[in-house]
Protein backbone atom coordinates (compact mmCIF):
# COMPACT_ATOMS: atom_id res chain seq x y z
CA UNK A 1 0.00 0.00 0.00
CA UNK A 2 1.59 3.28 -1.23
CA UNK A 3 0.34 7.11 -0.23
CA UNK A 4 2.23 10.25 -1.15
CA UNK A 5 1.46 13.78 0.39
CA UNK A 6 0.76 16.44 -1.97
CA UNK A 7 1.56 20.01 -1.25
CA UNK A 8 -1.79 21.15 -0.13
CA UNK A 9 -2.52 17.80 2.08
CA UNK A 10 0.93 19.07 4.10
CA UNK A 11 -0.09 22.97 3.74
CA UNK A 12 -3.00 22.07 5.24
CA UNK A 13 -2.31 20.04 8.33
CA UNK A 14 0.01 22.41 9.06
CA UNK A 15 -2.16 25.18 8.89
CA UNK A 16 -3.24 26.96 12.39
CA UNK A 17 -6.99 25.44 12.58
CA UNK A 18 -5.38 22.09 13.02
CA UNK A 19 -2.43 21.69 14.57
CA UNK A 20 -3.28 24.45 16.77
CA UNK A 21 -6.17 22.63 17.53
CA UNK A 22 -4.36 19.95 19.78
CA UNK A 23 -4.20 22.69 22.40
CA UNK A 24 -7.74 23.38 24.12
CA UNK A 25 -7.13 26.57 24.79
CA UNK A 26 -7.18 27.32 21.51
CA UNK A 27 -9.93 25.54 20.37
CA UNK A 28 -12.13 27.13 23.69
CA UNK A 29 -11.12 30.85 22.49
CA UNK A 30 -12.06 29.70 19.00
CA UNK A 31 -15.09 28.25 19.71
CA UNK A 32 -15.90 31.28 21.67
CA UNK A 33 -14.80 33.46 19.25
CA UNK A 34 -17.82 32.07 17.20
CA UNK A 35 -15.32 29.06 15.82
CA UNK A 36 -16.88 25.65 14.92
CA UNK A 37 -13.34 23.99 16.01
CA UNK A 38 -13.05 20.69 17.15
CA UNK A 39 -10.04 19.41 19.77
CA UNK A 40 -7.60 17.07 17.99
CA UNK A 41 -6.88 13.99 20.00
CA UNK A 42 -4.76 10.66 19.92
CA UNK A 43 -7.61 8.58 21.41
CA UNK A 44 -9.50 5.44 20.34
CA UNK A 45 -12.44 6.06 18.56
CA UNK A 46 -14.48 4.45 21.68
CA UNK A 47 -13.16 7.28 24.09
CA UNK A 48 -14.19 10.23 21.94
CA UNK A 49 -15.71 12.67 23.80
CA UNK A 50 -17.80 15.28 22.00
CA UNK A 51 -15.75 18.10 20.54
CA UNK A 52 -13.14 16.00 20.19
CA UNK A 53 -11.55 13.95 16.86
CA UNK A 54 -8.85 11.51 15.68
CA UNK A 55 -9.03 12.22 12.14
CA UNK A 56 -8.40 14.96 9.62
CA UNK A 57 -10.63 14.54 6.36
CA UNK A 58 -8.99 16.83 3.56
CA UNK A 59 -10.85 18.70 1.10
CA UNK A 60 -10.44 15.70 -1.85
CA UNK A 61 -12.08 13.53 1.18
CA UNK A 62 -8.51 12.04 1.85
CA UNK A 63 -8.39 10.97 6.02
CA UNK A 64 -5.79 11.17 8.34
CA UNK A 65 -5.68 9.52 11.37
CA UNK A 66 -4.35 11.50 14.37
CA UNK A 67 -1.35 9.02 16.41
CA UNK A 68 0.35 11.47 18.58
CA UNK A 69 -0.70 14.79 19.85
CA UNK A 70 1.66 17.47 21.69
CA UNK A 71 1.04 20.97 23.04
CA UNK A 72 4.19 22.27 25.70
CA UNK A 73 2.23 25.51 27.22
CA UNK A 74 5.65 26.57 28.56
CA UNK A 75 7.05 26.37 24.65
CA UNK A 76 3.81 27.14 22.97
CA UNK A 77 4.62 24.10 21.22
CA UNK A 78 1.42 22.40 19.33
CA UNK A 79 1.84 19.81 17.08
CA UNK A 80 0.78 16.40 16.19
CA UNK A 81 1.70 12.88 14.33
CA UNK A 82 -1.21 11.60 11.68
CA UNK A 83 -1.08 8.47 9.03
CA UNK A 84 -3.40 8.25 6.26
CA UNK A 85 -6.01 5.75 5.97
CA UNK A 86 -5.93 4.14 2.36
CA UNK A 87 -8.61 1.57 1.68
CA UNK A 88 -9.80 2.48 5.10
CA UNK A 89 -6.73 1.32 6.96
CA UNK A 90 -4.53 3.69 8.70
CA UNK A 91 -1.31 3.18 6.93
CA UNK A 92 1.67 4.23 10.00
CA UNK A 93 4.02 2.87 7.76
CA UNK A 94 4.19 6.56 5.99
CA UNK A 95 3.23 8.38 9.04
CA UNK A 96 4.51 12.36 9.66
Amino acid sequence: MSFQYTDEQLSILNQGRNVYSVNRNFVNRGNAEGGEYQYIVDKPDAKLLSNESNTIRMPDNQQFKVIKTYSDPRTGFDGMAVAPIVDGKVNQSIYI
